[in-house]
């Protein structure tokens, strides 16, 4: 029980933190999806805060944490309140509802299910503890370094990779350790976390299509592939990596599609917290908002460049921390070592593209194995052949700028594997972790294969006339 109560002590302070923050961006979000927003949010901001008043020379203990903590939260705090005190009054309109939409009672029974599977997952993390090499020696083993040193140049110390490993989540198993021994672990309840949270936000975002009861089979489908499952459990960072992502490019679609600014500043944040997440975190989002700008100038999207200014300083001002000081201190990713060894290699005339072979090969394993992404991917094809002829053409107009993100996402991480076959075995990279990098893209596929056969017509998402600027 003490060790329920000092997880708690960490826990319930991050949901707090990040719920204040999605309120003060935007105040009509409610609360089921302030909270699938809240963890991801919290964690990331504070561990972020943490990192930088470290590299400024202050000791990561209770006092010094609690302090980041305070000049976070107080703010916010009062920018939400004042926020709640001026829309008082007056219907709220969030950029992730139907407006006039709240929550029923179905919606939190059903949200108790998710809690049940992410308490399942939670049981099952502790049990197995950090039992695999890269939950151990890359995250676990770095966030007990810095509790014990007091400082997050610890991790470089301690582990493997060094600090060419972003911190978010070695920081996070850091205060597990801090306000407690971390004898369960309990710091293994970050990655259930992630887990329900990603359920909520699935199920908050198919609900305004496709209703309550069939959202809530599309997130529990989500959440039952045993891919997404097996890492609620596991201690990678690929699941919260993975949610960052997913996030960010929902926040990008369904705040351009109604024309708000605090849905692009959101998907600008979550973004940037996928850089401090995983170290191929920089190159993804840089695809992503390459994407995104060129498709929304294509499509005439709201999200003209001058809404896009604000969403993209978040994301530099969340991003470049991390960037900074791996420039200061010269450390180099495997991710940053490949491009240049790949364009002497082609200049050379040596192509690699045996490469292209290895990686889709791998990929058309993954896709059809069981005990991977289970029959999603049958499934899917079932689904949309299904409903083609019901699907109206608008409904592909209007996914048109999830449509692009998510090729991109996927031929992105296509290109990261080309990339690392010019610097290491590729056979052994794709063989040890294809499944999980591909995490992002396979739970938006998820996300979209649903979204697009629920017949989803366009009317829903309305447009910068009908939706509140915020």
């Amino acid at each position: 029980m003490p060790s329920i109560l000092q997880a708690l002590v960490v826990l319930l302070p991050l949901f707090l933190l990040g719920f204040l923050l999605c309120k003060s961006l935007d105040p009509g979000v409610n609360g089921l999806e302030g909270l699938a927003m809240a963890f991801p949010m919290g964690g990331g901001l504070l561990t972020l805060a943490t990192f930088l008043a470290s590299w400024m020379g202050m000791r990561l203990d209770r006092l010094g944490i609690s302090i980041v903590y305070s000049i976070l939260v107080i703010p916010l705090a009062g920018v939400y309140f004042l926020r709640r005190r001026r829309a008082f009054g007056r219907p709220e309109i969030s950029w992730m509802s139907r407006a006039g939409r709240s929550c029923s009672i179905q919606d939190y029974l059903y949200s108790g299910v998710f809690l049940a599977l992410a308490l399942l997952a939670a049981y099952l993390a502790v049990g197995r503890s950090y039992s695999t090499w890269d939950a151990i020696a890359i995250w676990g083993i770095k966030g007990y370094a810095i509790a014990r040193e007091g400082t997050f140049l610890a991790a470089g110390e301690w582990g493997s990779h060094g600090l060419s490993y972003p911190l978010n989540i070695p920081l996070q198993i850091s205060f597990f350790s801090i306000w407690g021994s971390d004898s369960m672990p309990t710091s293994k309840l970050i990655f259930p976390a992630f887990y329900f949270s990603l359920l909520l936000r699935a199920y908050a975002f198919h609900r305004q299509r496709l209703g309550m009861a069939p959202a809530f089979m599309a997130a529990l489908a989500l959440g039952t592939l045993p891919v997404v499952f097996e890492h609620a459990t596991m201690g990678y960072a690929n699941l919260p990596f993975a949610t960052y992502i997913v996030f960010g490019v929902l926040a990008l679609y369904e705040g351009s599609k109604m024309g708000s600014r605090s849905g692009l500043h959101l998907g600008g944040i979550l973004l940037g917290m996928a850089v401090w997440t995983r170290p191929e975190g920089l190159m993804l989002t840089s695809m992503i908002w390459l994407a995104f700008m060129g498709a929304s100038l294509a499509t005439r999207s709201d999200a003209a460049p001058r809404r896009l200014a604000g969403s993209l300083a978040l994301f530099l001002l969340t991003s470049l921390p991390w960037q900074l000081f791996l420039r200061e201190y010269g450390l180099h990713p495997l991710i940053r070592q490949a491009p240049s060894a790949a364009i002497t290699a082609i200049l050379q005339g040596n192509f690699h593209l045996e490469g292209f072979y290895w990686i889709f090969r791998f990929l058309a394993g993954q896709a059809l194995n069981p005990g991977v992404w289970g029959v999603f991917v049958p499934l899917s094809l079932i689904m949309l052949v299904a409903s083609y002829r019901k699907i109206k053409e608008t409904a592909f107009r209007s996914t048109a700028v999830l449509s692009v993100l998510l090729v991109t996402i996927g031929l992105s991480l296509v290109g990261y594997y080309y990339l690392v076959s010019f610097v290491g075995d590729l056979k052994f990279w794709l063989g040890s972790g294809v499944d999980r990098m591909f995490l992002p893209a396979g739970i938006l596929a998820a996300i979209w294969v649903f979204h697009l056969a629920g017949r989803m017509d366009g009317s829903q998402m309305t447009g910068p006339a009908t939706a509140r600027k915020s």
